[in-house]
């Protein structure tokens, strides 16, 4: 009997995960949340997913779609249901008033606000709860909201595109284009699932990038680490004046170019911000402003190699998206993907788990988590 009830919600949760994913992208700062309502006769009498931040929770919505009254029926959610009140009301007390017998639940909520105790309350007031089905697919899909809500701090992902022997251009500097169109969409859309995309100056200069999302999205940011203010007005980066655009420079020079910075603002949506850069900027510093100042929640990081590197060296890469194209480009001067300081020691080179590849046209993806070890002297 035991296998077959969590049979039974697997099957229903793998649903919740499914109505989840619909709103990617879009649900920033709020994590991605899906729910099926099912009735006594196994059968699915509502659905529903959360689509924004402001708008309706999952739960919410799968009551409101319900084809019959809910009492006696299991709700199955693969996040802890809210209970306070945000720019909505706690989904909790809508439960309670339905009459729902059971709940299903993948993993709490990590918010320190939660943490369990809506299943407490559930539990006080006669309802059956059940938590952990399918939580590691949860955990995965809401990775960004668990970074956040545990760090306080921006989930970042490390971008790259390079040759089978690991360069991203060439001893001439062209790198357009080492992978082909398919594995470019894909990547503009992993581009769009994050609030923000982040590249060095660079990259800018050389590239002249658009950087844009590939659907439309409110508060998207595209972010310049421009240590000497060298970024140019008109450039098209700035032409889409829906985004906003942060231009990091050094502290010295966000004094001494007051002319430039006032151009700069006038091309929109743009905000300059001075940091410390000693001799580069210090990326945990950087990200922690992004997530206090800017409620940015995470970080497309794009390029270039240093700028990557640097990601790597203060050990802020939480995951890694890495198209290799199946090319030799050769060449000692030709860039490699990762620059920065590295590793003074093979044993302390950053170890990649979870690591899963797919096949995107002739070009491969390999994704995986970063772990970082301690350095030892050499």
């Amino acid at each position: 009997m035991a296998a077959f009830l969590k049979r039974d919600d697997t099957f229903f949760m793998q649903q919740a995960l499914a109505l989840a994913v619909k709103a990617a992208g879009r649900t920033s700062p709020n994590p991605l949340v899906g729910a099926i309502l099912v009735n006594k006769q196994a059968r699915v009498i509502g659905r529903g997913y959360h689509h924004k931040a402001g708008l309706p929770h999952a739960e919410i919505e799968a009551l409101r779609s319900a084809s019959e009254k809910p009492r006696g029926a299991t709700l199955y959610v693969n996040l802890e249901p809210c209970g306070h009140w945000g720019k909505t009301p706690p989904c909790v007390d809508a439960i309670l008033r339905s009459g729902i017998q059971r709940v299903v639940v993948a993993m709490k909520d990590p918010n320190p606000l939660m943490q369990g105790a809506s299943l407490k309350t559930l539990r006080r007031n006669g309802i059956a709860v059940t938590e952990g089905i399918m939580e590691e697919p949860a955990r995965r899909l809401n990775e960004i909201f668990i970074k956040n809500m545990t760090q306080r701090s921006p989930f970042v992902t490390v971008k790259v595109a390079e040759s089978l022997d690991g360069k991203i251009a060439t001893f001439r500097k062209d790198s357009s284009w080492i992978t082909e169109e398919r594995a470019r969409v894909f990547a503009r859309h992993l581009r769009s699932m994050h609030d923000a995309v982040m590249v060095g100056i660079g990259t800018v200069v050389h590239d002249n990038p658009h950087l844009d999302a590939s659907f439309p999205k409110e508060n998207f940011t595209k972010v310049i680490l421009d240590k000497e203010l060298r970024v140019r007005p008109g450039g098209n980066i700035f032409k889409n004046s829906v985004y906003r655009v942060i231009i990091v420079c050094d502290t010295r020079c966000f004094h001494s170019h007051a002319r430039k910075i006032k151009l700069l603002q006038r091309q929109g949506n743009v905000h300059v911000v001075g940091m410390p850069a000693k001799p580069s900027f210090s990326m945990g510093d950087l990200m922690k402003k992004l997530y206090d100042s800017f409620s940015i929640c995470s970080v497309f990081v794009e390029g270039g190699a240093e700028t990557i590197g640097h990601c790597f060296d203060d050990r802020i890469a939480d995951k890694i998206c890495f198209f290799i194209a199946p090319k030799i480009i050769g060449g000692t001067e030709a860039l490699s993907s990762v620059g920065g300081a590295g590793v003074a020691l093979a044993k302390n080179a950053v170890v990649i788990k979870d690591v899963t590849a797919r096949i995107i046209g002739r070009d491969f993806l390999f994704t995986g988590y970063p772990v970082y070890k301690k350095a030892s002297n050499p």
